[in-house]
Order: structure tokens, then sequence, then C-alpha cells
């Protein structure tokens, strides 16, 4: 029989007996609760992705995105017109060239292209050395005009593969004793095909003949018919980058003369909807080609 005074110290420390030793009781989560927050969340995220700006895809090329050695050899058109200024440098073992160009593309209704092609040329030459089928018998440093060239060709089938044939002429303005031009009207004739790519990119071909006239330059070569033909890729990197790459085969068409096969690689850069500069490197594969050449231009178009 307990005390008065145990009584009422057991009274004291704790004054429900029946929870003497027991742990305090926790209450569990509202499962509606915890449901009614994730709902919120997932709101929140759904709100903010159609808030947030995603990353752009690059825009489909238009024939506006050319080639850089072949820029006429394409089976798409301009959209309405192109007008680009540029300049051409290319070294060899024998000398280096130095141009300055315009071009200026046209389209006429649907399915018809048609442009000129015009500049000035720095040229110099080491005795010796093979130009257009003669040997230089001295050194010579001469700038003039280069050859004019004027070129059409119609689109035959479109999307998704354009097809068009076309022909192109090169004119000689300088002097045929200057070694700025063979003296020889060249013209050529060719099929061009573009291949729209899934992730937007193009893929560009070509294939055809080209006919000289006989040099009139130095011993003066005799004209002959060689084919030509090339293939390139149109890669865009970003909405304003395009990534270009290219090689290009032209057979001897003077007698004398060698085969010339360039590779080429280059970008495209359009930081506003209607210009564009445009610039590469080309290495020669055969000896008939510059060993290394480059092209650097601005253009506008709409």
């Amino acid at each position: 029989m307990r005390s008065p005074l145990v009584t009422a110290a057991c009274s004291f420390a704790s004054p429900d007996g029946s929870n003497i030793g027991a742990a305090r009781r926790r209450s569990r989560p509202d499962r509606r609760t915890n449901l009614k927050r994730r709902r919120v969340a997932a709101l929140l995220l759904v709100t903010m992705a159609g808030v947030l700006p995603l990353p752009a895809a690059p825009p489909p090329l238009s024939g506006d995105h050319r080639l850089l050695l072949s820029f006429v050899e394409d089976g798409a058109l301009v959209s309405k017109a192109w007008f680009e200024a540029g300049a051409a440098a290319a070294r060899d073992d024998g000398g280096d060239d130095f141009a300055m160009y315009v071009m200026i593309a046209f389209r006429y209704g649907r399915d018809v292209e048609a442009g000129v092609k015009t500049g000035a040329l720095h040229r110099e030459r080491d005795a010796g050395f093979d130009l257009y089928g003669s040997t230089l018998a001295e050194s010579f440093s001469k700038t003039g005009a280069s050859d004019v060239t004027l070129y059409g060709k119609y689109r035959v089938m479109r999307s998704p593969f354009d097809l068009a044939v076309g022909a192109a002429v090169d004119v000689p303005v300088s002097g045929d004793d200057t070694g700025l031009t063979s003296g020889a009207v060249r013209g050529r004739g060719f099929a061009a095909l573009r291949g729209r790519l899934s992730g937007g990119g193009a893929i560009v071909g070509h294939a055809g003949l080209e006919n000289s006239g006989d040099a009139r330059f130095g011993d003066g070569a005799g004209g002959r018919t060689a084919a030509i033909a090339g293939v390139g890729l149109l890669q865009p990197i970003s909405r304003i980058w395009t990534l270009t790459g290219e090689i290009d085969y032209q057979g001897p068409v003077l007698d004398g003369t060698e085969a010339a096969t360039r590779v080429a690689a280059g970008l495209d850069w359009r930081p506003t909807e209607n210009i564009a500069a445009r610039g590469g490197l080309a290495a020669g594969l055969t000896d008939g080609a510059p060993k290394i050449s480059g092209v650097l231009s601005c253009a506008f178009y709409f």
C-alpha cells in the first residue's frame, strides 16, 4: 500500500498515469494534401515550358544558299535576285592570281534563272611554267579584265528533288597576249540536282561537258571537249550559319593542260534576312588546279 507522499510524487511526474514511458504519437501526413501539391508543381512546370523560349531549329535552305565553287550548277533557283561582290586569290608553284568580281543573278517566272559574272584579275607568272598549254618564255605581272561569264538554266523538276539543265559561256575580254585569258570562247552544258536532307541541309551535284576553242595565247593550244562534275553539301549549324563542303572536277579543255580537281570547305553567315557573307578555302588535288585558293564575298538578295 503506497503512502500518500509516493502517490503525490507520481502524480506530479505524470498527470496521466497511463502515459508514463509512452512516446508522443505523430500524426500521419494527409495523402490528399500531397496529391494537391504534386498537381500544383506539375502545372507550374507546364506553364514554364510554355513561357520559356525553346531552341529554334534551323530553317530549310532555299535556293539562295549556294556552294562556293559551283554557284551556277545547282538544281535550285534564287528567290528573285542575287547581287554579290567578292575577292578570290589562288597560289600555285608558278605564280599567284588575285581577282575581284561582281555576280548578278535573276529569276524569271517560276523555273528560269540567268546571270552574269565579271571582274578584274591580277596575275603573276614565272618563266618556265605552263599557262593555257604554252610554256612561258619569261615572267610577267599583268592586271586587266577577267573573262565574262553568262549563264542560264531551266528547272525541269521541283520538290523533293530540284533538277535543272543549263548552259554557260565564258567570253574573253582582255587581249590574247596578256596572259589573263586564253583568248578562246568556252562553253559548257550541265544537268544539276539538289536534294533536301531531313536535318534541313541539302546535297547538290552536277555533271556535264565543257568545250573550248583554240587558245590564242602563246603557242595556241588546240581546244578540246572534257567532262565536268561536282558534288557538295550545305548543312545549317544554326539559324544564321551554314557549313559548305564540295569537290569539283574539270577535265582538260586545251591540249597540253591537265584536269583540275579541287576540294573546298566554307561558311555562310546571314546576319540579316537579305545579307549573306560567304567565304572558304579550296585545295588542289591535281596538277591542273591551284595548290590553294580562297574566296570571300558579300551578297544582297531578295
